[in-house]
């Protein structure tokens, strides 16, 4: 019999956003969307609570939400735009992962999402857990509620749900 593998799907929820906010930290707990031309490609919470939603129209989300903080993806040249930013918090998102994972066993699935295996980690867990009789935090993994402040040492806040 094959063993099935265990699979987890990370996506950081409003990641340009919290770029946003580690370059701006007045941002935070404000209406805020990125937007990238015509497009809002991501929006905080206070803002999804006015009824604004990722894919507006930046002039509807506005209409929605008159305090709506509309934030540009850097551009350059006009009207080319520069994910440097993005692309260097990703980056450290992906070191933390490296830094608990083998790198085989992550994979980038676009700028803040990545397939993990995690099928060792449960396996083991699992094992300890029939010898032992009773559950033990697994160490390096992040266990959070949504609410818990994250480890300062980590760029971005990752959370499970």
């Amino acid at each position: 019999m094959t063993m099935q593998r265990v699979i987890f799907h990370i996506d950081v929820d409003c990641f340009f956003v919290q770029v946003e906010i580690l370059k701006n930290p007045s941002l935070k707990g404000k209406k805020v969307a990125v937007q990238q031309h015509q497009d809002i490609i991501s929006v905080s919470y206070e803002a999804r609570a006015a009824g604004v939603k990722k894919h507006d129209l930046p002039e509807e989300a506005k209409r929605r939400c008159p305090d709506l903080i509309l934030v540009h993806v850097p551009k350059f040249f006009g009207s080319k735009v520069s994910y440097h930013d993005y692309i260097k918090h990703s980056n450290m998102l992906f070191d933390v992962l490296k830094k608990y994972l083998p790198e085989d066993h992550t994979e980038r699935a676009s700028i803040d999402e990545a397939y993990v295996d995690v099928t060792n980690v449960v396996v083991n867990h699992m094992q300890d857990v029939c010898h032992t009789g009773k559950a033990e935090p697994v160490p390096g993994v992040v266990y959070c509620d949504g609410e818990a402040d994250p480890d300062p040492d980590i760029p971005l806040a990752m959370r499970m749900g």
